[in-house]
């Protein structure tokens, strides 16, 4: 348990705790941002209860107590019910006298893997301390790899690593809550705007923190509204020399100390996939060096994930009739993955939920471990419960080039951002080889992967 301790050490260092149980062990790692005085383990009529996360409501839950002590309460009192309430990142470990229970967040922010060693199952937040456990064989699921090397995430719960799973995306499909587009066409625009930005920043609100904490900026209109809003004093922004990056619409919303990364080539490759652990999303090397200034001002950061998938950003992905010429970022055709597109319409919602379900889950895990590497915790507003819940009424007419979000927030934000492109955060292609930046980055990142975390070459 120690060696697994040991092996993501990173994601909290103000208390250890390994605790035996008749049936099971526990080890866990803290890091403590709402309450250090509270206790680390909820307990309650039996109940042990162990969180990895934030949860924003939990004051609003009828138990008294910090939050791990109302979920210990709600838990026994609820059941599994109790979890459908939870607004937050999080995901739970719930132990009993005969049992062990784990949850998830709605979303996937908080990672959680399982692997089934034949004498036990393990769960862990990070997939290391499960590679570190004695008798575990490394063997590349190369299907997993196939849906890398072309959509760049994948489309099961299984790893690129044989045997290892991810629970939370388990724990999600178990749940009663689901990605679910249905357009509400009583809703009228004016009121949609106004209830975007009161939820907004009702959720904003909520994962206030007190301590110093900073913003993700991007130039675009979901982080200037955090920016606006969140009261962090601290910026930061990537930038490429000899490009035109994000920096000039940025430095629009900077914040009282603004940050620029700023690079010349690729760099933290290694660093980077040793913490990803399982290939997601596009080139991200750029977010660990982001993270890594970060830490040296801030524990907390604030991100705009979510705003694309809820006020539909990726209007090049809506409307070519072809979704596999969409997804398809690398373009490389292969017919195992190809076949998962063939047939059905692909409409609006279709797509919509696509991308909330598989696409939005793989951003999220980057943000979760570039960040914990650094041990640092990423907070996103546009996913709190409560907003998204409104924003899958909203008509995709009112979405459209996220319209009624930049109406809801036109206020705070100067014209150039409002009126400008949207940009995706990417990085220069400076991978050397042919081919497109995406398909050098899965080819490059794959090898890399592969030397650290297999004894294949």
């Amino acid at each position: 348990m120690d060696r697994g301790l040991d092996a993501m050490a990173h994601r909290g260092s103000d208390e250890r705790i390994i605790k035996f149980y008749d049936h099971c062990v526990i080890g866990y790692l803290r890091m403590s941002v709402t309450d250090q005085a509270a206790p680390a383990v909820g307990k309650a009529n039996g109940l042990d209860v162990y969180l990895n996360g934030e949860i924003y409501n939990y004051k609003e839950l009828g138990y008294t107590g910090s939050e791990t002590e109302v979920l210990a309460k709600g838990f026994f009192a609820e059941g599994d019910a109790f979890a459908e309430r939870l607004n937050g990142m999080f995901s739970i470990i719930v132990v009993s006298d005969t049992e062990v229970k784990t949850y998830s967040d709605r979303y996937g922010i908080k990672p959680l893997y399982f692997a089934d060693l034949g004498n036990g199952v393990i769960c862990s937040s990070e997939i290391k301390p499960i590679l570190n456990y004695e008798g575990f064989e490394r063997r590349i699921d190369f299907n997993r790899v196939k849906e890398w090397m072309t959509v760049q995430h994948p489309l099961s719960q299984s790893m690129m690593l044989h045997g290892i799973y991810d629970l939370a995306r388990i724990n999600r499909s178990r749940a009663k809550w689901q990605w679910k587009f249905e357009p509400d066409y009583s809703i009228t625009y004016e009121f949609a705007v106004s209830e975007v930005r009161r939820l907004l920043l009702q959720a904003i609100n909520r994962m206030r923190v007190d301590e110093p904490s900073g913003v993700c900026l991007s130039g675009g209109i979901d982080s200037g509204i955090l920016a606006a809003h969140t009261g962090s004093a601290h910026s930061f922004t990537v930038g490429y020399e000899g490009t035109e990056d994000e920096r000039p619409m940025a430095r629009l919303m900077a914040r009282d100390h603004h940050h620029e990364i700023v690079y010349n080539r690729v760099e933290h490759l290694p660093e980077t996939i040793f913490y990803l652990e399982d290939l997601r999303a596009g080139a991200s090397w750029p977010n660990y060096g982001m993270y890594q200034e970060a830490k040296n001002y801030v524990r907390i950061l604030f991100d705009g994930a979510g705003a694309d998938e809820l006020f539909a950003g990726y209007e090049w992905r809506y409307h070519n009739t072809d979704y596999w010429q969409v997804v398809n970022r690398t373009r490389e055709n292969i017919p195992s993955v190809q076949r998962y597109y063939e047939g059905g319409n692909w409409n609006f919602a279709d797509r919509f939920t696509y991308d909330a379900q598989n696409f939005l889950p793989s951003v999220l895990m980057v943000g979760d471990k570039l960040s914990m590497a650094h041990t640092l915790e990423v907070r996103y507003p546009f996913l709190d419960n409560d907003l998204v819940d409104f924003c899958l009424t909203i008509p995709y007419e009112f979405k459209k080039n996220k319209q009624v979000l930049k109406d809801a927030f036109a206020c705070d934000l100067p014209s150039e951002i409002l009126n400008g492109p949207k940009r995706g955060f990417t990085s220069p292609d400076w991978i050397a080889g042919e081919g497109n930046q995406a398909r050098k980055w899965s080819v490059e990142a794959f090898k890399t992967w592969r030397k650290i975390f297999t004894n294949e070459q």
